[in-house]
């Protein structure tokens, strides 16, 4: 502040001084006055932006503004869905998700770095090298702190106990839902699995992907300064919808026989690989489908894209003479040949202007269609399917099936391929009759196999039974069975039956016969398709197709084998395989070993008696009721009692006179009080021994499966060990 003093100088000297002078002390504060209007304006103009922004605020961008507040203040937490489980069509559970432990770390606050390594390493197999870069980096390429790195995902909470008991800072574990396949490597290929984040990458869980996972729900939570949450009911809440479960057409008991005797086999052909398909005839329903390799789903490193495809659907080849079933039903149908017709065999060669066509069993100058069937003649084959216009035999294999997809309800199924009538050539129908200039895929033949089975009808295959809802039954989708056409006439049928029984029975497929049962079949062997197109004169395939009971078909099967090296016959590699499988069903399933009429191929005046061994009073009495027979003196005994012996034996052929309605049969009733040892279950399968045993008391020990070998009593009688292969 000025003093008095200079206020008063200050004064006198203006008081003082001249008018101009005067002027110019009082103009230069005038001139000032400039800023001060500046100054207001600037203010003013800062007040206005003020207003305008808080109307902008409050009334433009309310909602904006709301929600960002809302967000700061409340979360929105992701609720999971369930992903549905698989099952068998026997409701045997197949794929299932269940908690699992996710191991991360924070390389900041890690301490016991060296114990948490020693222990991954040792547990899990992991690099050390990779372990140390992982958990003794801090800082990123941008010198960024790192907080959170993955280490090991989805792993048993029982395997990392020692990790938990650490209680290291550093350490995070993380439970996690983890998709798992108790049965491992069987139906793997139809399973198929799921990526770390329980997406499906392969087969089912792939293509009904959308329908297992479901859909997330969410629900909004309030968060403070802290970043902690509390839930209010006021909140919107979205609840997750859990994934439906889905139950298959297969049944894993049979899948479990199908690739056991699949490795077998072709272990023993010294093969590249193999397939097997199993169907059931009268609905198309897939019973077992499996090819080798395959792989485990529960450990994904070891996944190899090329054992996840089922070949049975995606890889094509020259049917070969498995093929030699259309073309007789085909002849049979347009009346161009009977079994017993006399043909010319041409001493099993037949030159051409553009080549030649060759048997492997040479009939001589004649033969009868009949044998050339069993003895599969190529050159009677080709010469039925050159009498057809090309129009009409295009029909008839495009009719069962080949040239087209069957639509399964699976993904990456091929066509094959089939020649239109336009692309003949002078030589397509004939080597197209004996199964060459045309690929299937192993599920076309098959499929064409069962349409006989099945009267004449040709049926959609599918593998996805049920859509099973958790919650409400009531809201199960149940696939229902796809007739696609009539390809020939029931009686067509029934004689090709016939015909295809003698092939097992007396022709190229003996290997395949089992007594007691009756086969309908055909080996096939075709060279393999090289990458350029061409037959290779050194890779086959050989194959089997078949099925049965011949006269009441549960099952069609084709089994395929791959390059075999010990031999290339279909034979002498899948028929084997196809027996061995066979044989396994029949002494586990009741139900299809007793369900043949097994009437013996060529002999009308003949049956091959029932095995009733093992069963229920009541259920052998149903069962010989179908073959026209009885139980002698059956009503001496419970429905509830067990058939322990019959007469005559199983597999013993009944002369039949003048079409006699039915023939005894004398059975022996368990009695559990007599004396045990006389229950000898040698020669009888595994299930059927176990039902007797049991039915008389006593303790069983099993080992293995299948057909009872030996069978070991202790002192007292009481118990028993069975050993079955």
């Amino acid at each position: 502040m000025l003093d008095f003093d200079t206020i008063y100088k200050k004064i006198n000297k203006l008081l003082s001084a001249d008018d101009t002078q005067y002027e110019n002390e009082f103009e230069r504060p005038k001139n000032k006055i400039w800023k001060f209007w500046v100054v207001m304006a600037v203010v003013n103009i800062g007040l206005i932006l003020v207003v305008v922004k808080l109307f902008t605020l409050q009334v433009i961008n309310t909602n904006e503004i709301q929600g960002k507040a809302k967000r700061q203040h409340e979360k929105k937490e992701k609720l999971s869905a369930e992903r549905g489980d698989i099952f068998d069509r026997n409701g045997r559970l197949l794929a299932t998700t269940i908690r699992a432990n996710s191991i991360a770390v924070d390389p900041s606050k890690i301490v016991k770095t060296d114990s948490i390594i020693d222990f991954l390493a040792y547990q899990f197999g992991m690099s050390r090298e990779w372990l140390n870069k992982k958990i003794r980096t801090k800082r990123d390429r941008n010198n960024n702190k790192i907080e959170f790195v993955w280490i090991k995902r989805g792993v048993f909470p029982h395997l990392i106990t020692f990790l938990k008991d650490l209680n290291d800072p550093g350490l995070r574990i993380i439970e996690e839902p983890k998709r798992y396949y108790p049965y491992g490597f069987l139906a793997a290929q139809i399973i198929g699995y799921t990526d770390i984040d329980n997406v499906g990458i392969s087969g089912i869980e792939l293509y009904k992907n959308e329908l297992l996972e479901g859909r997330p729900g969410y629900i909004m939570v309030h968060r403070d300064a802290l970043q902690k949450t509390r839930r209010s009911a006021d909140l919107p809440h979205i609840p997750a919808v859990d994934g439906k479960s889905i139950k298959l057409t297969i049944d894993i008991e049979l899948q479990s026989i199908v690739e056991l005797e699949l490795k077998r086999g072709i272990k023993s052909s010294d093969a590249m690989g193999g397939t097997v398909v199993a169907l059931k005839p009268e609905t198309g329903e897939v019973l077992a489908m499996a090819s080798y390799p395959s792989f485990n789903p529960n450990v994904r490193s070891t996944i190899k894209p090329e054992f996840t495809k089922i070949k049975a659907l995606t890889d094509e080849y020259a049917p070969g003479s498995t093929f030699k079933l259309i073309t007789s039903a085909a002849a049979l149908a347009e009346g161009f040949v009977s079994e017993d017709d006399s043909l010319k065999a041409y001493n099993g060669e037949l030159v051409f202007n553009w080549g030649r066509i060759k048997d492997d069993h040479g009939l001589g100058k004649m033969t009868t269609f009949r044998d050339a069937v069993y003895k599969s003649s190529n050159i009677v084959m080709a010469m039925q399917a050159a009498k057809f216009e090309d129009a009409k035999w295009y029909k008839y294999v495009r009719n069962f099936g080949f040239g087209s997809k069957t639509d399964i309800d699976f993904p990456g199924e091929i066509t094959g391929k089939l020649k239109t009538p336009k692309e003949f050539n002078n030589s397509s129908k004939y080597y197209m009759g004996h199964g060459y200039d045309l690929t299937s895929t192993p599920l076309q033949i098959v499929n064409a196999y069962a349409a006989i089975a099945n009267g004449g009808t040709l049926m959609q295959p599918f593998l996805v039974k049920e859509l099973v809802d958790d919650l409400d039954e009531s809201e199960n989708i149940v696939t229902q069975p796809v007739k696609i056409r009539q390809v020939i006439e029931n009686d067509i049928a029934s004689r090709i039956t016939d015909l295809f029984i003698g092939v097992v029975e007396k022709g190229t497929g003996t290997r395949t016969r089992i007594d007691g049962l009756n086969i309908a079949g055909k080996t096939g062997t075709s060279q393999k398709l090289g990458k350029n197109k061409k037959y290779s004169k050194s890779d086959y395939i050989a194959s089997f197709v078949g099925y049965f009971p011949a006269k009441k078909p549960q099952i069609s099967m084709i089994v395929v084998v791959d390059r075999p090296r010990n031999s290339i016959y279909g034979g002498s590699n899948a028929a084997p395989i196809f027996k061995n499988i066979t044989q396994r069903i029949i002494s586990s399933k009741a139900d299809i070993s007793m369900s043949d009429t097994l009437l013996v191929a060529g002999d009308n005046d003949t049956i091959l008696t029932p095995d009733i061994k093992g069963v229920s009073i009541e259920h052998a009495r149903i069962l010989l009721e179908e073959f026209d027979l009885e139980l002698e003196d059956s009503e001496d005994y419970d429905d509830n009692d067990f058939v322990f012996y019959q007469f005559p034996k199983y597999g013993d052929r009944i002369a039949k006179e003048n079409q006699v309605q039915y023939s005894k049969m004398r059975v022996n009733s368990i009695d559990s009080s007599s004396n045990k040892s006389k229950y000898k279950v040698i020669g009888m399968s595994a299930r059927r021994a176990l039902n007797i045993l049991h039915k008389a008391n006593v303790r069983v020990k099993l080992r293995g499966s299948g057909i009872v070998r030996k069978q070991i009593w202790d002192k007292g009688y009481s118990s028993c060990s069975l050993v079955c292969r």
